[in-house]
């Protein structure tokens, strides 16, 4: 057994993240839903219990949300181009890329090399373009 390997993953140093992004996918979607989120400028203070401070909460700026849905995909979008150009129920062709994590570390009792635990993988939005 390596004694270095072993002390590194009993305080969790060990683990590794290998990350993977992949090429371009296009799917058919649909305008879903468009939502806008006025900006609030106001910065709202606020006493903390039992503390002689205050906290102060910034403003935040104006949204504009699309949601694109498509078999096996959902986007929801802050893009202010996107949201002036599109109607719901439009049709569009979704331009996005699959980031996958890939976790390895050590498997007790062996420390000589790292196995696969698990993975994550979420979708990124990239593009929309509108369809006739």
């Amino acid at each position: 057994m390596n004694l270095l390997s072993f002390i590194g993953y009993c305080i969790g140093m060990t683990q590794e993240v290998r990350t993977e992004l992949s090429d371009v996918f296009e799917d058919e979607a649909v305008v879903g839903k468009k939502e806008h989120v006025p900006a609030n400028p106001w910065v709202s203070m606020s006493y903390a219990i039992h503390a002689p401070f205050m906290i102060a909460t910034p403003g935040t700026e104006e949204k504009h949300y699309i949601v694109f849905e498509g078999e096996g995909i959902l986007f929801r979008v802050n893009n202010q181009n996107l949201f002036a150009m599109l109607e719901e129920g439009d049709k569009v062709m979704v331009k996005y890329r699959r980031l996958t994590n890939y976790i390895h570390d050590y498997m007790p009792p062996n420390f000589s090399s790292k196995k696969l635990l698990g993975s994550t993988s979420e979708n990124i939005f990239d593009s929309a373009e509108k369809r006739d």
